[in-house]
C-alpha cells in the first residue's frame, strides 16, 4: 500500500507537469498568432470545478485550503483556452500560498463575468 500511495502521486505529479508543459506550448502558440479561439457556450462553474479537482492533489500536497464558489454563468469564450488561463492561476496561487487559502470564483461585472483566484501567498 506505501509503494502504491507513492506511485500514485508521482503519477499525479507527472500529470500535472505534463498540463503545465501543454500550457505554456498553448500560450506560446496562442501569442505567435496561429491558434484561433473556438468560442461556445462554457458554464464556467462547472470549468472552475474541474480545475478545482485537478489541483486538489497540490493542494493537499502544500497544506493548503483550495475552495470553490459556485457560479451558474454561462458564457461566451474558447473553453481549452480558458481552462488553461484559469489552470495557470490556480496552479501559481498554490504554489505560492502554502498553507494558506486559496479561492476560485467570478463575478459579474456589469455585463461580463471576472474569473478571480484569491491567494495570500
Amino acid at each position: 500500500p506505501t509503494q502504491r500511495d507513492t506511485v500514485d502521486r508521482i503519477d499525479r505529479s507527472l500529470q500535472g507537469v505534463a498540463r503545465l508543459f501543454r500550457s505554456l506550448l498553448d500560450l506560446s502558440t496562442l501569442d505567435s498568432g496561429s491558434i484561433r479561439p473556438r468560442f461556445e457556450a462554457v458554464a464556467i462553474g462547472d470549468l472552475l470545478h474541474e480545475v478545482v479537482l485537478q489541483n486538489l492533489q497540490q493542494a493537499e500536497w502544500s497544506n493548503t485550503d483550495l475552495r470553490l464558489v459556485d457560479s451558474s454563468a454561462v458564457v461566451l469564450t474558447d473553453r481549452a483556452l480558458l481552462a488553461t488561463m484559469v489552470q495557470n492561476l490556480v496552479s501559481n496561487a498554490l504554489k505560492f500560498a502554502a498553507g494558506r487559502g486559496v479561492l476560485v470564483g467570478c463575478r459579474n461585472c456589469g455585463g461580463s463575468i471576472s474569473i478571480e483566484v484569491w491567494d495570500r501567498g
